[in-house]
């Protein structure tokens, strides 16, 4: 009798703990008149909660984390991008740091890009036939609407002219200025969003400086130049990125040692002839279909390369394998007698260092574990001799890039073309999937797992019609000899009603 009675207690706790652990329920987000995506949910019936935590993560790229106290059931994100995905997971925590989550999903409002001083024009929803409707800009309102028909002036103070077609409120700015920038939209009595648009003028960036790290670079290692400049498009939250381009000696950089990779350009190997070189770069805006106009020339930028280089490494490579880590292998140095040990940095994109691991000299390779997708990574491997690097080389990869799908959704992804000559085929963690020969389908053209293959002008198109959790992971195509052209990686996203 002892012993059940123990056997009902205990499974009484254990229901008790799971019912404990209910997660933030009706949980929506909406992209918000003030430009900001606000959050709210309904709080969990989970009692003793310390905190909640908010994560938001834009689709395919990192996400952050904010902690709020567990009396609150609301968040304000500022600062959207616009046209952008954005992945919303509101999580309670207890005082064990025991967890569980929601997801929703939320889409942030679309933007036109204008430069200054064009012709702007905005199309917003016609407003209603009955009841009082604004325009607003902004959270303010230039114009009102009593049952379809204008109330006041067709122009407001700040040039903006509405015309109503049958279908549309069109705005007109003429002469587009950096004070026309921000969230148009129509909005009824009721504060109910009828629809909107985000108007982003741009402007060219401003003026760049070069500056370099290392500051003197080793010969035959590596150096990153830095294209120093910033935007100035309105509003700030536009989601575009700044890419440059540069010249050596006035002419543009066309050689296989020099890689632009945002504003940065790596020049790797250094060499001798890259003293007192010549650099200059200009920056402009790209993204959401729109390139900018160039910003202003740098001034000249001279290179003065350290004169120690026999005790660099030599063949610096970094490789994006299959089961998602990333690769750094080396040779030796030329000179490598007295050589203790190797350093190893890793910065990811414009961050600070995130990992770093001291190794034996007898070591070439190195392997990171769990890469963000569509990050860049800079591996900085250095040679020690007594507590002192005396030689080091830098080399950045571009890991692939993410799609986020759910459970039963559709996706297609796109893979580099097999070459026309030779066997190559499409793998998925390691495995074939299809294979190819002279540039065409070997076999069947749908794999086990439900993914379909067709072969387009210049790309490979893999789509899933139902997707499950084993579809998640990369598929990428591999060459004859091994060469991976490149790749995707499937990220399957669930409802997560666990401890996590």
């Amino acid at each position: 009798m002892a012993v059940r009675y123990l056997q009902f207690a205990v499974v009484l706790a254990f229901l008790t703990y799971c019912k404990a652990q209910s997660p933030p329920s009706n949980v929506t987000a909406v992209y918000v008149a003030d430009g900001t995506i606000k959050v709210t949910w309904t709080p969990s019936t989970t009692l003793r909660i310390d905190n909640y935590s908010v994560e938001v993560q834009e689709a395919g790229r990192s996400s952050m984390t904010e902690y709020l106290s567990g009396d609150v059931n609301q968040y304000r994100y500022k600062n959207p991008k616009p046209s952008s995905t954005y992945i919303i997971k509101v999580s309670t925590i207890r005082s064990d740091r025991s967890s569980v989550a929601s997801f929703t999903i939320v889409n942030a409002a679309e933007a036109i890009y204008r430069n200054r001083r064009n012709r702007t024009k905005l199309t917003l929803p016609r407003p209603p036939d009955t009841g009082t409707v604004t325009i607003k800009f902004n959270g303010a309102s230039p114009f009102i609407f009593i049952d379809g028909r204008r109330f006041g002036r067709t122009v407001n103070a700040n040039g903006v002219a509405v015309h109503l077609t049958s279908t549309n409120a069109d705005l007109t700015i003429e002469r587009t200025r950096m004070t026309h920038a921000g969230y148009y939209y129509v909005t009824t009595g009721s504060d109910n969003v009828l629809g909107g648009q985000l108007l982003v003028v741009t402007d060219t960036p401003s003026k760049p400086s070069v500056t370099a790290s290392p500051k003197s670079p080793f010969l035959d290692g590596s150096v990153t130049l830095g294209c120093m400049s910033s935007s100035r498009s309105k509003p700030d939250n536009h989601g575009l990125l700044m890419t440059s381009t540069w010249k050596l000696n006035g002419t543009e950089v066309n050689y296989d040692r020099f890689s632009v990779q945002g504003t940065n350009l790596v020049i790797h190997p250094v060499q001798k002839g890259d003293n007192y070189n010549r650099f200059t770069c200009t920056t402009n805006e790209v993204g959401q279909s729109y390139t900018g106009l160039p910003s202003e020339k740098s001034e000249e930028f001279l290179l003065t390369p350290n004169s120690q280089s026999r005790f660099s490494l030599t063949n610096l490579t970094a490789v994006y394998e299959a089961n998602g880590t990333i690769k750094v292998t080396w040779n030796p140095p030329m000179t490598s007698q007295g050589i203790d040990s190797y350093f190893v940095e890793v910065q990811e994109a414009e961050n600070h260092n995130i990992s770093n691991q001291s190794m034996s000299a007898d070591i070439s390779v190195y392997q990171y574990h769990n890469p963000k997708p569509d990050t860049t990574y800079t591996f900085n491997v250095s040679t020690i001799r007594a507590d002192s690097i005396i030689g080091s080389s830098l080399i950045s990869l571009n890991t692939s890039s993410a799609k986020y799908k759910k459970i039963g959704a559709a996706t297609q992804m796109t893979l580099p073309k097999p070459p026309d000559t030779g066997t190559s085929t499409i793998q998925f963690n390691g495995q074939t999937l299809f294979t190819f020969t002279n540039g065409g389908i070997k076999g069947s053209i749908v794999s086990e797992d439900g993914v379909t293959v067709s072969v387009g002008p210049a790309n490979v198109h893999l789509t899933i019609v139902d997707v499950k959790i084993t579809n998640a992971g990369y598929y990428y195509t591999v060459t004859e000899s091994g060469n991976v052209l490149g790749g995707q990686l499937l990220v399957v996203t669930v409802l997560v009603e666990e401890d996590i």
